[in-house]
Order: structure tokens, then C-alpha cells, then sequence
């Protein structure tokens, strides 16, 4: 490009001493080179404020905007968007880490797509040293069967059936659309707070998505998310935001298939609160989140699928322990169903 469009990169944090270094060195790596940084700090206690005000210093493309008053993080995000300008906009969390070509491939991606609101990508997984653990892959069916581009009705079947798949932090957006088609983050509903963005992105323009990993989304069993999924005994917020769209009209979409995948993501949902239930001891949770386990419904929903069978059958195993004091050794086999091959997360 003769003239690059000017990206704004906004990196929202609190408390990020340990990676916020490592986040904005790999914006510096950028092949990409028209961007402004804005290091959004959220009042934060460690040496935050410092480390961003230390590459401001060195590159004048790096901002610091620091604020007195926490406000949680879907606000912070949200500030990080009425600081947004440029033609793109990134939003990178502080301890996430871009791969050198993620500006230019998305960049170029809109460039090309007109139609498109927004990016998103393949990402790995890293630990809390940097080592990659895995790739966390988008449905295969965005690419061999919508080619990259998805419009809403497709993105409400796709959650359906895979959870949440959107990797918030690398998304990029046309600035004019993340200022006045998305505008804020709900911060009522922070565990889904990117969940709700990205589908009401998608009510007004199609998101495109990138197949290969352009992104490192570093796992800290030290997070909040971590550490607030592995003892949540209510049903994820996703929930939450998803009937809001079945109220408003979005039930009229679906297929009869659709809605079978919606009632299996909830029933999964409510065993893993279950197990969390019985973990922590709160027999009273585990029981209320197991009452449909054994309905006709439920066995329906799984019948003749061994992964979801599997699944029902810890299910009936919560049921009957909510009523008994645990063994250790359940407790044991419990926890290693959790965070194990039945993928309770």
C-alpha cells in the first residue's frame, strides 16, 4: 500500500506488570507500521502505569491513558473504543501476544471485504511462561461451507452447536463501526460481555474470520475467568445474552436441529455447574442444576451420541451424590472428569 490506513490498537489492562511488556513489544514486531497504541490502564496497583509510560517514551506511536476509578473490564474495553480512531481499530488484552503479520493480514482482509464490520482469527494457546499448549480452532464449518464470512443467522447456529468460538482479542474493526454499531461492551453481563458485542456486530454487517493463527491467548489458571468458571455454580452468562436474541425475534431462525443443540449446550452447562456444586461442597446448587437430568428430554438430547451420553451420565452421578457427603475419591474422579477429557468447561 502506498498510504496505509491507520490502525488504533487498544490495550485495556489492570494489574499486568508480569506481560504487559511482552503484549506491546509484539505490537513493535508488527510488520503492519501505521498504528497508534493506547495502553488503557484501569487504575491498576503494580508497576501497569510505568511499563506502558516506559514504550511511550521510546515510540511515539504508544499513548498511556490511566484512570483513578476501576470500573471493571467490559467498561475499560468500552473505553478503549471511545479512545478508538484511525480507519481500524484492534482491541489486544495485556497479556495476549500478536503474531508479527496480524495487522496486515486483517488490514488486508477488509480491505478486500467491504462487506465486513470485522476480523477475527485462528489463535494458539500459551501458558503463563509463553510455551504454546495448543490451537484453539474456529468451526471448520465458517470456512468449507460459509467461506470465512459470516452473516447472523449463521453466527446464532454456529454458537449453538460450538459455544462461544469468537477470539475477542483478535478482532479488528472499522473504526466508524465499532464507534457507532457496537459503542460499548454490557458490562451487566461480563462473563459474555464479548459474546453479546460480537452478535450484535453481526445484526448489523457479516464478520469475517481468518483461518490461521495470527494471535497467542495466553491461559493463566491465576485469571478471574480461570479461577470464576472453576467454581461458578449458575449457568453461564451466555445464556443470558442468547435468550435475549430468542425474545427479540432470533427463535424464527432457527431449525428444529438448532434449537436441539441450544437445549444440549444448557444441559452441559448445568452439569458443569453441578460438578462445580459437589466440588465446593454445595450439595444444595449441584441438586437444583441436576433436576432435568433424568427427564425425558435430557436422555432424549443425548441418546445414541457417546460424548453427550458420557456426559448425561456424570450428570446422574451429581444427582445422586447432591444427596450424600462425598468420598475423596469421587471428588478425585470428579475433578479429573472437569477439567479432563469431557471437556466441562
Amino acid at each position: 500500500m502506498s498510504e496505509q490506513p491507520l490502525v488504533s490498537i487498544g490495550v485495556p489492562c489492570y494489574n499486568s506488570e508480569a506481560t504487559l511488556a511482552e503484549t506491546l513489544e509484539s505490537i513493535l514486531r508488527q510488520t503492519y507500521r501505521n498504528f497508534r497504541v493506547t495502553v488503557v490502564d484501569n487504575a491498576s496497583k503494580d508497576r501497569t502505569a510505568g511499563i506502558a509510560a516506559d514504550f511511550a517514551k521510546r515510540d511515539s506511536r504508544f499513548r498511556v491513558t490511566t484512570f483513578d476509578k476501576n470500573v471493571g473490564y467490559a467498561e475499560n474495553w468500552t473505553r478503549c473504543i471511545e479512545l478508538a480512531e484511525g480507519d481500524y481499530s484492534s482491541l489486544l488484552f495485556a497479556d495476549d501476544v500478536y503474531r508479527e503479520d496480524i495487522v496486515e493480514r486483517e488490514v488486508r482482509a477488509l480491505e478486500s471485504c467491504p462487506e465486513a464490520g470485522a476480523v477475527l482469527t485462528n489463535s494458539y494457546v500459551i501458558d503463563e511462561g509463553g510455551r504454546v499448549l495448543s490451537e484453539r480452532r474456529l468451526p471448520e464449518e465458517i470456512f468449507s461451507r460459509y467461506r470465512g464470512l459470516l452473516c447472523y443467522q449463521e453466527g446464532l447456529q454456529l454458537l449453538f452447536k460450538h459455544a462461544s468460538y469468537f477470539m475477542t482479542p483478535s478482532l479488528m474493526a472499522r473504526t466508524s463501526f465499532f464507534k457507532n454499531d457496537l459503542g460499548f461492551f454490557d458490562a451487566s453481563i461480563p462473563q459474555a460481555a464479548d459474546l453479546d458485542a460480537f452478535l450484535r456486530m453481526l445484526q448489523k454487517r457479516p464478520i469475517l474470520f481468518l483461518p490461521d493463527p495470527l494471535i497467542y491467548n495466553r491461559l493463566s489458571v491465576h485469571g478471574y475467568s480461570y479461577e470464576a468458571l472453576k467454581k461458578k455454580t449458575t449457568l453461564n452468562d451466555l445464556f443470558l445474552v442468547v435468550d435475549r436474541h430468542l425474545q427479540a425475534g432470533a427463535d424464527a431462525l432457527l431449525t428444529d436441529m438448532d434449537r436441539n443443540n441450544y437445549a444440549y449446550l444448557r444441559l452441559k452447562d448445568e452439569i458443569r455447574c453441578a460438578v462445580n456444586g459437589i466440588l465446593q461442597g454445595d450439595r444444595a446448587a449441584a441438586r437444583d442444576m441436576t433436576r432435568n437430568v433424568f427427564s425425558r428430554a435430557s436422555w432424549s438430547l443425548c441418546a445414541g451420541r457417546l460424548g453427550r451420553t458420557s456426559i448425561l451420565g456424570v450428570g446422574a452421578s451429581c444427582r445422586l451424590l447432591s444427596f450424600v457427603p462425598l468420598p475423596g475419591f469421587v471428588k478425585a474422579w470428579l475433578f479429573k472428569l472437569r477439567f479432563g477429557r469431557l471437556g466441562l468447561r
